[in-house]
């Protein structure tokens, strides 16, 4: 391990990176005060057993003797678990404590109790509108976890039969712990989803969320038979679901079912995130059903406040390295048969592979769906789409895009179909440029005034408009940026000239957001078609050398949060790390992320943190060279970082909490 003085002024050994240190199937051992640790210890002793002095007031004191808002608001700032031992005092305590464990409930198979970052520290911000038309924030103290599957059962057992008791009479007046957040992340690996007595207890659940207002579930194995008895829709105003194996194409009615239409009626959504929808058909049948419906069209358009739409599953992104639904890029940009035309044909060929794919899933959203114009959207996220210039119109009139905080474009492609024939000689190529319509990009660029947080991964062929649309973009606007530069072969870049003023477009641009920008997240691909099946294989990349695209970044000293893949610039990602003063989270990926692969770790009983091991080495590098750093990722591995001792340690299950300081979320606060 290099000393920190030689980090400081740039003389260690990048080598280090490939030697692993503290293994031997134990963590790393710091040097401990014992001297200190004594000290401490007897004093904190003395503090705990020396008696305390009441005063003759507190005699007549009790807690339970408090008004009940004042218990339940308590009992809101406390853990599930001091909840638990709260109520089991007297029956005042129990009414004021029950409710806060009921209020948010999360299935997540991952939480661990010893885990404090604020995701699980029982918190949630919701916004809502006064009497005056004004919104203003409030803060709910709610959220219990389980995760695992005998306390899953355990649940909804419980609350199915507490509430067929208690509502059995009159379900408005009782006293009862109501759930107004239900979230499904992680089902618990144990639990057989399709065992016919659990399914049923899990429509009966449904049944009782009489005043549930959001409603999360992401995990597999969602039906949307489990909405269909839901009694109070029109409380319900955040849905988000992953109907991966629904079989909503039969389940959503079509539109002369109107009674069966009207069993997935929310007529107050404001936040909707669907994923899978697949393609257009089903796009257009989520739309009108689960959102519209059999309300007011122009009103549904005019709440909505967030629109999630991801053609795969959530796990495509992972697995985004073999993506054959994606067309190759070099038919990104296809010609019609002149002949066709000339001669009076009624239909053109298109003479590329684009024909086989999905080029108006724009149109299917905003003009063959009830929908109007969003003019009241804030966040926008479109996953895996096929735009083309033209519909850069169509997109401007149908969002009220100065009005967007957060926009994700994620896995997007852009297509030209130009009416002459294909010239292979270099003059046909400097042409054919100058044919190119303005990218959709570019267009809609100039309408985003007010964006906040912005993911892009736009693909298209021959030119690269991203930077174009990022100097367009306001310069003090942005707070978080997630990046994906796509390379491919009709973009060639043959000199290190050329390559140097590549990356140095993509620099300057996000150089622009330095008095703004608190997150970033970087990641090249480059892409490999295959012409034989007309399959695209996306292999993960990084910036050459001597690009100097590191260096620029130097000027990015408001991030808080960065994720890069450093592949063989190990020393500049560092030398950046180290620059970056205000940084307290770093997210280092990719195969060379933690120095080069070990086969002698890991052979040998194996242990929980055995993985860790193997990359500690890494994460002291990064921490030695900046000492702010509160949290370090080393792809999948995070470590907790002690800047004043030089102290890692292994984390898990704080994932989700940490992605959402290094990339962009789709919150709406």
């Amino acid at each position: 391990m290099a000393p920190a003085n030689l980090i400081e002024n740039n003389q260690f050994p990048i080598s280090s990176f490939n030697s692993p240190i503290g293994y031997a199937k134990n963590p790393l051992l710091y040097d401990q005060d014992s001297t200190r640790s004594s000290i401490s210890t007897a004093a904190s002793w003395e503090a705990v057993t020396r008696p305390v002095e009441k005063s003759p007031a507190a005699n007549n004191f009790t807690f339970d003797k408090l008004p009940y808002e004042i218990r339940l608001k308590v009992a809101n700032e406390l853990s599930q678990f001091d909840c638990i031992k709260l109520l089991r005092v007297n029956k005042a305590l129990y009414t004021s404590t029950v409710p806060r464990l009921y209020q948010y409930i999360v299935i997540d198979q991952d939480f661990n109790v010893f885990n404090n970052e604020k995701e699980y520290s029982f918190r949630h911000f919701e916004s809502r509108q006064d009497l005056g038309g004004t919104a203003r924030q409030r803060k709910e103290f709610s959220c219990t976890y389980i995760n695992s599957s005998y306390n899953f059962k355990r649940f909804i057992k419980e609350y199915n039969t507490k509430f067929s008791r208690e509502y059995k009479d009159n379900r408005e007046d009782v006293e009862f712990p109501h759930i107004k957040k239900f979230e499904c992340i992680n089902l618990p690996d144990s639990l057989n989803i399709y065992d016919y007595d659990l399914n049923a207890r899990l429509i009966q659940l449904f049944q009782n969320f009489v005043h549930l207002r959001q409603l999360i579930w992401i995990n597999d194995n969602f039906r949307l038979e489990f909405l269909y008895n839901m009694p109070r829709k029109e409380l319900v105003h955040t849905l988000i679901l992953n109907i991966k194996f629904s079989n909503y194409l039969n389940e959503l009615p079509e539109d002369n079912e109107l009674d069966d239409c009207s069993r997935l009626n929310f007529p107050n959504l404001v936040n909707l995130q669907i994923q899978p929808f697949q393609n257009s058909r089903k796009l257009t049948k989520i739309i009108d059903n689960l959102l519209v419906n059999t309300n007011d069209s122009v009103r549904v358009s005019t709440n909505i406040r967030a629109l999630v739409l991801s053609r795969f599953h959530k796990h495509a992104e992972a697995n985004s390295n073999n993506n054959i639904l994606l067309p190759n890029s070099r038919d990104l940009i296809s010609f019609r048969n002149l002949d066709s035309i000339t001669n009076g044909g009624t239909h053109s060929t298109i003479h590329s592979t684009l024909h086989d794919m999905e080029l108006h899933s724009l149109a299917a959203l905003f003009k063959n769906t009830k929908l109007h114009r969003l003019c009241n959207l804030s966040v926008l996220a479109l996953d895996n789409m096929l735009v083309s210039p033209n519909d850069a119109k169509l997109f401007i009139d149908s969002v009220n895009l100065p009005n967007l905080k957060s926009l994700f474009l994620k896995g997007m492609s852009e297509y030209q179909i130009l009416d002459h024939n294909e010239i292979d000689s270099e003059m046909g190529r400097r042409q054919l440029l100058t044919m190119l319509q303005p990218s959709f990009l570019v267009q809609i660029s100039y309408h985003l005034t007010g964006l906040k947080n912005l993911c892009i991964d736009y693909r298209e062929a021959m030119v690269d408009t991203v930077p174009d649309f990022l100097q367009n973009l306001p310069y003090a606007c942005l707070k978080s940026l997630e990046l994906v530069i796509r390379l491919n072969h009709t973009i060639p870049l043959p000199t290190e000239s050329d390559e140097r003023k590549y990356f140095s477009r993509y620099a300057d641009a996000i150089v622009n957001f330095s008095c703004s920008l608190t997150k970033l997240s970087l990641q090249i691909r480059s892409e490999v078609d295959n012409y034989q099946d007309s399959t695209n294989f996306n292999v993960l990349a990084a910036i050459p050398n001597n690009t100097g695209f590191y260096e620029k970044l130097y000027k990015m000293q408001k991030l808080k949060g960065i994720r890069l893949n450093p592949g063989d610039n190990a020393n500049e990602v560092l030398e950046l790390v180290r620059h970056l003063k205000t940084l307290k989270k770093v997210d280092i990926f990719g195969s060379r992320a933690g120095g080069c692969p070990n086969l002698g770790l890991g052979m040998i009983h194996p242990n929980i943190y055995d993985e860790w091991y193997k990359v500690q080495h890494v994460a002291l590098f990064y921490l030695q060279s900046n000492p702010n750093i509160d949290y370090i990722r080393i792809n999948s591995f995070i470590f907790e970082c002690d800047g004043t001792t030089l102290k890692i340690n292994p984390r898990y299950g704080i994932t989700r909490w940490f992605d959402s300081h290094v990339r962009p979320t789709y919150s709406l606060d």
